[in-house]
């Protein structure tokens, strides 16, 4: 990428997070074709504030990571809070640290219908084998 580039995109990662941060909640667009069927490019989600701990399987959390914003979905949570492991389709570490973690959906807006993350069936729907260890 370009520095222009970059520097947007740091700018727009970090003011996400401080939204989320202040006020609780924050809507962005998705991007990416990583969560094909499910999520859509141009689809809305709505990203409220969630500590690790509150995270559970088959949730999609936001992170910041190298000045980008990644939502994905997360396969399972292993006994140590700090470490829930993320959809194991990405390129990235499939570790998700505290210091990262910006939130979790709780709302998809798809095709202008708001569907509310109902977190039991999505995961049943989206990770076949959902283990808490």
């Amino acid at each position: 990428m370009d520095p222009v580039t970059d520097a947007r995109t740091a700018i727009g990662c970090s003011l996400a997070a401080e939204v989320v941060r202040s006020f609780g909640e924050v809507r962005l667009q998705v991007t990416g074709t990583s969560m094909l069927p499910s999520v859509w490019p141009g689809d809305i989600l709505t990203i409220c504030r969630a500590d690790v701990s509150q995270v559970l399987p088959g949730e999609i959390v936001l992170f910041a990571r190298e000045s980008r914003l990644l939502a994905h979905r997360v396969l399972r949570k292993l006994g140590n809070e700090d470490e829930p492991l993320i959809d194991p389709h990405s390129t990235l570490p499939t570790f998700l640290k505290r210091l990262h973690l910006i939130g979790k959906a709780i709302l998809l807006y798809h095709d202008r219908e708001a569907r509310m993350l109902r977190y039991l069936e999505l995961a049943r729907r989206l990770v076949k084998d959902v283990e808490i260890a």
